[in-house]
């Protein structure tokens, strides 16, 4: 019944009074930057001190820490973040990316001091787009997950961002050197 519900997209009204239902809501916005999260960290062969949910309090925009960021996506050597991104349960009509993403992305390439940073959306079709923000001299990436596709190819196209990624972050011997 539940099935049909989803299906026919009706959903149960809740009115005064009671009445008895069967029901199961899932946060798809969470569920999908979740998968993500741990299919690049797994990709990546990373810890989760290496590939942290949310930056845990390690990221902030301004001097005075009281600009919190929490980006989806971050890789850390150390204390330093050689990769940073976003995750977007949210349609993307045109592939483009959406403004305020947009803006966000910026911010933590900006915090993190990266050249770079990725937005990923999830998507039944769309090609990457960049965005080249020269007077902050950053490179913001636009990547869809296509997830009207068997399991196999999605975990395929993570393992292909995981590619993308490790080749983007800055030269870990240079890092090592600047630790």
């Amino acid at each position: 019944a539940l099935a049909e519900l989803i299906l026919n997209d009706e959903t149960i009204e809740l009115s005064t009074g009671s009445a008895t239902s069967s029901g199961l809501l899932f946060d798809m916005a969470n569920v999908f930057e979740t998968f993500v999260h741990v299919a690049l960290r797994e990709a990546l062969n990373l810890s989760d001190r290496e590939f942290p949910r949310n930056a845990a309090n390690r990221l902030f925009l301004d001097s005075g820490q009281n600009i919190k960021l929490e980006p989806d996506l971050s890789w850390w050597q150390g204390s330093r973040c050689v990769f940073v991104g976003d995750v977007k349960y949210k349609k993307n009509d045109d592939g483009s990316g959406k403004n305020p993403d947009l803006y966000q992305l910026l911010a933590y390439t900006t915090a993190t001091q990266l050249d770079e940073g990725f937005l990923i959306y999830a998507a039944t079709e769309s090609e990457p787009f960049e965005h080249s923000i020269p007077f902050a001299d950053k490179q913001l990436h636009v990547r869809t997950l296509h997830l009207d596709a068997d399991p196999s190819n999605i975990l395929a196209e993570i393992n292909e961002l995981a590619g993308v990624i490790s080749t983007s972050r800055p030269n870990s011997q240079l890092l090592s050197a600047v630790s």
